[in-house]
């Protein structure tokens, strides 16, 4: 398999999908560390998700490379089918994050389109350093 290595003027955009703030600033800073080679971009809405995903010229954010969904207090399911339906996105690589995610919601989340689950332990770092690993080292990510 190719390997994509990211400089650090050749950045990650992450699109963080969150349900407040407060829940995404810990995710969010720890893709901000200077040795993370990603830009997480957060919106908490699943319009805002959309927009972004559409390319719409008013989106708040860029076009993500990756797709990262944190909604600990409600379903990502609903966010999961959307971006289902929306099939004139270009292919982006979801990413749920969930907290004690039983292996019955991961298998939902994959059967709406996720291309992976996540377990949050508290402590993001090792889940950043995971992310960033695969997705920059390891995995070939679709052409915006």
């Amino acid at each position: 398999m190719n390997q994509v290595s990211v400089e650090r003027n050749d950045l990650l955009e992450i699109l963080l999908v969150a349900d407040s703030r407060d829940e995404a600033r810990p995710l969010s800073a720890a893709f901000e560390e200077p040795a993370v080679a990603a830009t997480p971009h957060t919106v908490l809405t699943t319009d805002a998700a959309l927009d972004a995903l559409r390319r719409d010229e008013d989106a708040s954010v860029p076009f993500p490379d990756i797709v990262l969904i944190y909604l600990p207090r409600s379903d990502a399911v609903e966010l999961l089918e959307a971006i289902e339906r929306e099939r004139r996105f270009a292919p982006v690589p979801v990413l749920v994050v969930v907290d004690g995610g039983t292996d019955a919601t991961c298998g939902l989340y994959y059967e709406r389109g996720a291309n992976a689950c996540l377990e949050a332990t508290g402590e993001f770092d090792a889940l950043v350093s995971a992310t960033e690993s695969f997705w920059c080292n390891q995995a070939q990510l679709p052409p915006k």
